[in-house]
């Protein structure tokens, strides 16, 4: 069982939010208290108590206190994966940077600074299988016992070039930093149209995210196939949102066609397992 860990120093990130297109800037503190929290108007929150938001190809987090956070899942998934687990975010705007539309500009500034705590790790394990089911979308998402984190995500994309992809993998520090950190955000160009008419993507580019047509990527990274960056990015988001259980996760999780929605009903379904792991942590 390894030891908890938060930071040695603060880590501050500029740049422009990916919807809104607006100078943005977030920093992340050491915290010697257990998860992760947000600075908002009304005092330090934990990212538990928050509250998920959503509107049309955008979600984001609004808490108690008035504060929100959009599109912070790129920065969770890099501390999550890096097994950062106290750390304190400090938002000036409403959304984190995009950066490179990955995670790796944060995993590679976040991870020397990586200190461990004297503390041990309680991570969450599942007594049963916990499944969310949505038919009519043609999603389902269920996280399995296990004695490991592993991730099999399906992407499924019929009649573009994307297609159908599986993949499992067995995540740890190294093979997050090395292969699922580094996928950009993706979009196909027969969806720009309707962001553009919905206000959303306004900081969105070729600098920042992968971009589809019907032929196939415009902007391909260089050894890097374009689908498995694709499916690879759907992982990163996943793993952003599961960072808000709070704690690490040793879990099988199985997520076919699913999206923030679909991840955020298992994290509802998940989050009392949570709660009582912390509460045997605080007893």
């Amino acid at each position: 069982m390894r030891r908890r860990s938060t930071l040695s120093s603060p880590v501050e990130f500029a740049g422009t939010g990916l919807h809104g297109g607006k100078p943005c800037r977030v920093r992340v503190e050491p915290s010697e208290e257990r998860g992760f929290w947000f600075a908002g108007p009304g005092g330090d929150e934990s990212l538990l108590g928050a509250r998920w938001s959503f509107s049309a190809r955008r979600s984001g987090l609004a808490f108690p206190g008035g504060g929100e956070m959009q599109t912070g899942e790129h920065l969770l998934a890099a501390l999550w994966g890096l097994e950062i687990d106290d750390a304190r975010i400090v938002l000036e705007g409403e959304e984190v940077p995009i950066l490179d539309g990955s995670a790796a500009p944060f995993a590679e500034a976040l991870a020397p600074r990586r200190r461990e705590k004297e503390e041990k790790v309680v991570p969450l394990l599942l007594p049963v299988p916990v499944a969310v089911d949505e038919p009519e979308r043609g999603r389902t998402i269920a996280a399995f016992p296990s004695d490991v984190l592993r991730l099999t995500v399906v992407l499924d994309y019929p009649d573009t070039p994307i297609g159908t992809l599986l993949e499992t993998w067995t995540l740890d520090r190294e093979v997050f930093a090395r292969t699922v950190a580094p996928a950009r955000t993706f979009g196909l160009t027969r969806e720009l149209q309707d962001l553009e008419a919905r206000g959303l993507a306004r900081g969105g580019s070729l600098e920042n995210a992968l971009v589809v047509d019907e032929r196939g990527p415009l902007n391909p990274r260089e050894g890097v196939p374009f689908r498995q960056e694709c499916l690879r990015h759907k992982m990163l988001d996943l793993m952003g949102d599961l960072a808000l259980l709070g704690l690490p996760l040793t879990a099988h999780v199985v997520a076919l066609r699913s999206g923030h929605q679909s991840h955020q009903a298992l994290v509802d379904r998940l989050r009392p397992y949570a709660l009582a792991a912390l509460g045997t942590m605080a007893s």
